[in-house]
């Protein structure tokens, strides 16, 4: 193998993409972090002040009321992993290999819902944990390479090392 060539077969598992989802919030500008704590902020107060109210008039419904603006901040995490828990059983990730191969023309993915070509400047970030490297494509969506598809973690650190230098995407 060349060190420019790197072609793998793995499966993802769950946690694979909610290791994606907990380094895409890393990322979040610190603008977009600011007005998330600014709203969850505005709604725990409403929360707090229907609560009053309630407590003054009671009533069913109100009291449901209270509890959504109270529990709101939580049900966004909440949402957030169980659709990328639906999407990991939609597209059979757990049940189907994938076949990644890099190369100096870009990175090839090929699964049982279809193949995928990106030139490196389709990926706009590396990044890099203990378990996996990520390679941006916007936002949202990253290619899961995980370490443990590699056959040591010097080819792991080979190839995170390879596509940082490679990617050259537009900044996210």
């Amino acid at each position: 193998m060349q060190p420019q060539d790197f072609h793998l077969t793995y499966r993802l598992v769950p946690t694979d993409l909610l290791a994606m989802l907990r380094t895409r919030r890393r990322h979040r500008s610190k603008v977009t972090a600011g007005l998330r704590i600014a709203l969850h902020a505005v709604i725990l107060a409403m929360g707090v002040y229907a609560l009053s109210e309630w407590w003054k008039t009671g009533g069913w419904f109100d009291l449901g009321i209270v509890a959504f603006l109270l529990l709101s901040p939580l049900l966004v995490p909440l949402a957030e992993r169980l659709s990328y828990r639906r999407v990991f059983d939609k597209q059979r990730l757990g049940t189907t290999d994938i076949r990644f191969a890099a190369g100096i023309a870009g990175v090839d993915v090929e699964a049982a819902t279809g193949r995928s070509h990106f030139p490196w400047t389709a990926v706009s970030r590396v990044d890099t944990s203990a378990e996996h490297v990520f390679l941006w494509l916007h936002t949202y969506m990253a290619v899961i390479v995980p370490n443990r598809a590699f056959a040591s973690s010097a080819q792991a650190e080979a190839f995170a090392a390879y596509a940082k230098s490679h990617a050259s995407g537009p900044a996210l």
